[in-house]
């Protein structure tokens, strides 16, 4: 998330917490809304491997 700072981009929302894993959701230069997800091992999505 960092990295995408430094090159310009504005969250407008940073790491929201849910029981599942964190997200932080910007908007793209078209106004599509971008959201970078990281789930945790509570997700039913997780696989470990």
């Amino acid at each position: 998330m960092n990295e995408l700072e430094e090159r310009g981009v504005c969250f407008s929302k940073k790491n929201l917490k849910f029981d599942w894993g964190t997200i932080s959701v910007f908007n793209d230069p078209d106004g599509n809304r971008i959201e970078l997800g990281e789930i945790n091992n509570k997700s039913g999505s997780y696989i470990k491997n």
